[in-house]
């Protein structure tokens, strides 16, 4: 299980030019497509809690115990089935689906149906203990992301977690991609389009909207 703390940024015309004089090296480019899940229901992103294939491989994002106030996104990241496997189980026991010894994520996802699927085509670049990625997707949308990783934390860390989201806040100042208002990410602006529905419960969950 990872720590993922990540801040998101709107691209303009000058942002990778000021960010490779900030010292970035260009990493990768790269193309993915992401397919996001959930029941009927929407049980798991009701609960703030992400289950996606990205290229065919599940990776799952779960909140941390608590939050520190930020305009950051702060999720802890599973990409083992077995992992993935038992947090659903265990956080959402309908997923067992009949099974007494523990449902696998084959048998997992014969209880979910897909929500979202979008293809990005991604810019990755490092500096210091960062990657900076420039996103656009097939739908015409496009959002900066800055991450900072640690595979070596509780999920109850608080102090940990307070410490990497205060650097990633320094960093984002410190390179002028700091806004006053939260950047929404690809699912949500996803969401907002065509799944207007599923987005309005999430907004009255305060899951999603003018949430922070």
């Amino acid at each position: 299980m990872a720590l993922e703390i990540e801040r998101k940024f709107v691209i303009h015309e000058d942002s990778e030019t000021k960010l490779i004089k900030a010292g970035a090296v260009l990493k990768k480019h790269v193309t993915f497509t992401d397919a996001y899940f959930d029941t009927n229901n929407y049980d798991l992103s009701l609960a703030d809690t992400w289950l996606r294939k990205r290229d065919g491989k599940w990776q799952l994002k779960i909140p941390p115990r608590e939050r520190c106030t930020s305009l950051t996104c702060q999720y802890m990241e599973l990409d083992s089935d077995m992992e993935i496997a038992s947090s659903l189980l265990h956080n959402f026991p309908i997923l067992a689906n009949g099974s007494e010894t523990g449902a696998t994520m084959v048998e997992i996802s014969q209880c979910l149906s897909e929500f979202a699927r979008f293809t990005t085509h991604r810019t990755s670049y490092t500096i210091h203990d960062f990657h900076v990625d420039f996103d656009r997707t097939d739908f015409g949308f496009e959002v900066g992301e800055i991450e900072l990783m640690n595979d070596d934390i509780q999920r109850d860390d608080g102090v940990g977690l307070h410490l990497m989201v205060e650097k990633v806040d320094k960093f984002a100042s410190s390179i002028d991609f700091s806004t006053s208002e939260r950047v929404i990410g690809k699912v949500e602006e996803f969401l907002q389009r065509f799944r207007p529905e599923h987005y309005g419960k999430l907004v009255a969950a305060n899951i999603m909207g003018n949430t922070v």
